[in-house]
């Protein structure tokens, strides 16, 4: 992943023409040994206060190997993966005794704490003290124990005067609309601070229902009361506009107009993001519904975020931040994961 954030425009081949920088890192299968901590987290760790709640994502070993999931056939392909992540979960959350260390009932643990199954990953997060951090690290089937950390969102970018279709022309979107590739048929998912679901470019293209939004900020979101999108920053109103957006300004902005979105919120009103949050919203996109036997993926996930802070570098190599496995899972799903080369210049 690159460090820079920025716009998105897309429109499907012969569904959808992707713009951006798309992942693929294919990852193997975790042997089992006993867990280790993160350098980053150590160091939290020596000068915290023995009482202290640290945010920390546990990743367990054992992975299923999403490889072996090869059918051409979509949906039971994504239900088959879907319904062996779970079940690795669970099983390796009761050999590694890690429920009875953290005194997990249902998603609870003493004192309120609230911990999040990240199954897709095959790990969970939670905030715990030092030295029930250092008991999970040393458990069998712990893979290794990091920092919760925070991610800040991207800055808007001011809307400027003039025309707005520019973007269109510049990759050519008008011929492929008129050979009739307006993207008919196809859900393009965003991972960003929201989307303003009574825009007038975008109310009409939003799916709708119990699927298709997701604030990640909320662990107790509840699909059947939390219905509505929102976006309390604006960006990810304004990357989805270049997506599927309408002409209610009077000019077109959306690549694939024809469309239709679902959101998943990873920044809070502060603009901030926990990397187990963005876990968790990659992971509901593989099943919204929480159903593995109905296929409601999207096609498409954008993200226009990033690691400001380090421009120009891969993380994973400089930080040990990592989401390949969830890019991976998705890719092997079939959903095209698309991340944004930057609003950076000179060009």
């Amino acid at each position: 992943m690159y460090t820079s954030h920025g716009r998105h425009v897309m429109t499907r081949g012969i569904a959808l023409l992707l713009i951006g920088l798309p992942l693929l890192i294919a990852a193997g299968a975790a042997p089992c040994h006993a867990g280790a901590i993160d350098p980053e987290l150590q160091a939290v760790l020596e000068s915290a206060d023995p009482l202290e709640r640290i945010p920390v994502i546990i990743s367990l070993s054992d992975k299923v190997d999403v490889q072996q999931y090869r059918s051409p056939d979509r949906k039971g392909r994504r239900s088959g993966m879907v319904k062996a992540l779970k079940q690795r979960y669970e099983e390796t959350v009761n050999r590694s005794s890690l429920k009875s260390l953290l005194g997990i009932t249902d998603h609870t643990q003493p004192g309120g704490m609230r911990i999040r199954p990240l199954w897709m990953i095959n790990g969970l997060s939670v905030k715990a003290r030092p030295q029930v951090i250092h008991a999970m690290a040393g458990k069998p089937w712990v893979e290794s124990v990091r920092l919760d950390r925070i991610v800040q969102a991207p800055p808007r970018v001011a809307t400027l005067s003039g025309t707005a279709e520019w973007n269109l022309a510049a990759v050519g979107a008008q011929e492929l609309w008129t050979l009739g590739y307006t993207g008919q048929g196809v859900v393009v998912a965003s991972v960003d601070t929201g989307v303003d679901v009574n825009h007038p470019d975008l109310v009409s293209r939003w799916r709708g229902g119990t699927n298709s939004w997701f604030d990640a900020n909320d662990i107790d979101f509840d699909p059947q009361v939390d219905t509505t999108p929102y976006d309390l920053d604006g960006h990810g109103t304004g990357v989805m506009g270049v997506i599927v957006g309408g002409d209610a300004g009077g000019s077109a902005i959306g690549m694939a107009p024809d469309s239709q979105w679902i959101s998943a919120k990873i920044f809070d009103a502060n603009g901030e993001a926990l990397l187990s949050e963005i876990h968790a919203a990659f992971q509901w996109l593989l099943d919204p519904d929480g159903d593995p036997d109905t296929d409601d993926a999207p096609d498409v996930v954008n993200n226009s975020w990033s690691f400001v802070q380090n421009p120009d570098m891969c993380l994973e190599e400089t930080m040990g931040i990592s989401f390949r496995t969830d890019i991976q899972i998705l890719k092997q799903a079939g959903i095209a994961v698309v991340f944004s080369a930057g609003n950076g210049g000179p060009s």
